[in-house]
């Protein structure tokens, strides 16, 4: 084996190390930076709505296609990604219901609320073997999906800016 391959492969060893580890997310940084990403969407005016279903209206960003509208919830997908919108009708945008739900269960890595006079929102992260659950509410209407740490903020602030987008129609 030559000199110049046993000194060069712990260099690139030694490389790939440092970044990785320096373009990789902790788990800690992304739950920091989703909590303000979500609280600043919560608090954000949200684009008009552009999609008409059955019962409400809302904004739905040109990488989501719907799979499915059916009584109380809607599916919709990025890709291979599904997200599952849950509504409750005889829940107010105040309601802390879905958010209760998400607390008793106690299978939680993150668990923020945000309010207004008007709404009262949360987030949640749940640690799945290889993915987070992660989900999203304001009051009778929630967001959930299966996602990976990377993806985290960036679906989290889509579906933030879905619920904030809708307005039942009835």
């Amino acid at each position: 084996m030559s000199k110049l391959f046993v000194f060069s492969l712990p260099m690139i060893v030694a490389s790939f190390a440092i970044i990785s580890g320096c373009s990789g997310i902790t788990e800690e940084e992304a739950f920091e930076t989703i909590e303000e990403t979500v609280e600043n969407a919560f608090y954000t005016e949200s684009p008009d709505p552009n999609e008409e279903l059955e019962l409400f209206q809302l904004y739905i960003s040109d990488q989501f296609e719907v799979v499915e509208d059916s009584p109380s919830n809607l599916i919709f997908r990025d890709d291979d990604q599904m997200f599952i919108l849950f509504y409750n009708t005889f829940e107010a945008e105040d309601s802390d219901l879905f958010y209760l739900s998400a607390k008793a269960n106690d299978d939680f890595s993150l668990l923020e609320t945000f309010e207004d006079e008007e709404r009262f929102g949360y987030l949640k992260v749940a640690d799945k073997e290889d993915s987070y659950e992660l989900q999203v509410g304001i009051g009778g209407v929630k967001i959930t999906t299966q996602t990976t740490l990377g993806d985290l903020e960036e679906n989290a602030a889509d579906m933030m800016e879905m619920i904030n987008s809708i307005v039942f129609l009835h």
